[in-house]
Order: C-alpha cells, then structure tokens, then sequence
C-alpha cells in the first residue's frame, strides 16, 4: 500500500531505471533547500478535528484573479517525459482535474502547445529559466498568448 511520500519513492526506484529515479529524486545545488523545506514540514502537525461540520470548509484561494482549489501547484520539473510518454500532459490534465495551476518547464518533453491541447480548461502557465535572448522570451510569450485559454473563474 502507497500511503506515504517514502513509499512512493521506494515503488518508483524499483520501476525507473536509476539514472531517472537519481534525476527526479535529487535536489538542485548542495540540496539546501529542499533540506529546509524537509525540515519544515517536519516541524507540522495536522490535528484531526471530529465531529465538526465540513460542509462549507475549502482550500481555494484566488491568485491573480483566478481561483485554485488548494492553495498550490505542480511547479515546473523537466524531462517528465523520461517517466512517462507524455508525462507533461498527464500532469496537466490531473492538476486541471483538481483546479490547480500547473507549470510547464521550458526543459519539457513537449511543445507549449501540445501541453494546452492536452488540458484546455487547466491553469495556463509556463516558466522560462534563463533567457538566452530577448527574441527567445518574445517567441515564448507569443506562443503562450496563442494557445487557448479557459475563461478566468471569479
């Protein structure tokens, strides 16, 4: 049984082969932060309430202008596609399941395009890590402003 982050972990080093596992697994630089993000929710504890009425209780949150229905995302994480064909696509389909905005890597298996064909109704964002030029961020914008986009949620 997957019931915890460890769990899904250990499942995922058997199924993937190890350079893609030791990709999805590390952390950036030294792993500082992720340390300190560890750390952090660590430090949580969720204290179950019962018998209350949950009724009108949400997790939504409006960021500009939209509305998400957890108060998070699927950051940007590239070469999704060496976990799974498609693996973006899937991503953003699932966080437009859930109403949370999802954000395409500019390391993406997939073209900006075919991601938004994927999930029409999603959250439409996309990254771009260091721009070589000026021209690469005019086409980048370009190409986001072209795809179809849901009506804003108010």
């Amino acid at each position: 049984m997957l019931v915890n982050v460890e769990d899904f972990r250990r499942e995922a080093r058997k199924a993937l082969p190890r350079f893609v596992f030791d990709y999805i697994d590390g952390a950036a630089d030294d792993g500082d932060c992720m340390r300190r993000n560890r750390s952090d929710f660590d430090a949580l504890t969720l204290s179950p309430r019962v018998l209350r009425d949950t009724s009108r209780i949400t997790a939504s949150v409006t960021v500009f202008g939209s509305t998400w229905a957890a108060p998070f995302g699927i950051a940007p994480t590239g070469l999704n596609g060496l976990v799974r064909p498609r693996g973006d696509a899937a991503l953003a389909v699932s966080a437009a399941r859930a109403g949370v905005p999802f954000v395409l890597s500019t390391a993406s298996n997939m073209r900006l395009e075919d991601v938004r064909a994927a999930a029409p109704d999603g959250v439409p964002s996309s990254s771009r890590s260091a721009a070589s030029s000026v021209t690469s961020v005019q086409v980048l914008v370009s190409t986001v402003m072209a795809c179809p986009r849901r009506p804003e949620s108010r």
